[in-house]
């Protein structure tokens, strides 16, 4: 199975990251993949293949880990690092001194990866309706989240970027083998045009934000201490 094109377009300009993305579209097709590949530039074809543990699972789940891990083997090979990701459960497992992070929605696959962090998080979600958003709201909010954000921001596409930021900055903090609080102990305390601060436990941790066509993305990067 061949992808046409991988585009390194990042979705947030933060140095010392690499980006990879694509629309799924091209491989919804292909009933039961077990390999994926792409031009990976210099006339070199990059290859990634199924995981032994997914052999069973089901067509969609099966494409969804292929073209995630090829976006991430194409953002590390661009890092100058090893283009191998593990698994931990349904976790990936970055090589040492990377870290980096895949998100899947109906019509985009991306991951990022860097050096110099201690954990990255991308999201990528389809912006809610009111309905959607409205039986969302009650699982995902503190309650003074919604009153953090900009005044020009609508309801629904509000609930959708706290939603996605909160994805986004729970995967970036997963590597460092703490719990996590439940959606609705994490605060929104600070909202601006590209960024809003997550607040757990009077720590704030900064998540940038962008509603791009039907889309929500985000990102979080913590840094080494």
């Amino acid at each position: 199975m061949q992808v046409a094109k991988i585009s390194e377009k990042p979705f947030f300009a933060v140095p010392g990251l690499s980006w990879a993305q694509f629309d799924p579209a091209g491989i919804m097709d292909d009933a039961d993949p077990d390999t994926l590949c792409c031009d990976a530039g210099n006339h070199e074809i990059l290859r990634v293949a199924l995981h032994r543990d997914l052999r069973m699972a089901r067509p969609r789940r099966r494409r969804e880990w292929l073209s995630g891990r090829l976006c991430a083997a194409l953002a590390l090979r661009r890092l100058g690092a090893s283009e191998f990701v593990g698994m931990q459960g349904r976790a990936p497992c970055w090589p040492d001194r990377c870290a980096g992070s895949i998100s899947h929605s109906p019509a985009r696959v991306v991951a990022v990866a860097g050096r110099g962090f201690s954990g990255l998080g991308v999201d990528c979600e389809l912006r809610l309706d009111a309905a959607a958003a409205s039986l969302l709201a009650p699982a995902v909010l503190s309650s003074g989240d919604l009153r953090a954000r900009p005044v020009w921001l609508g309801e629904a596409d509000a609930v959708s970027v706290i939603f996605s930021a909160k994805e986004a900055l729970f995967k970036a903090l997963s590597p460092r083998g703490t719990g996590l609080p439940d959606c609705r102990a994490v605060n929104v305390t600070c909202w601006d045009a590209s960024m809003l601060d997550l607040c757990i436990e009077g720590r704030a941790w900064p998540v940038f934000w962008r509603c791009m066509g039907r889309e929500v993305h985000t990102l979080a990067a913590t840094h080494e201490s």
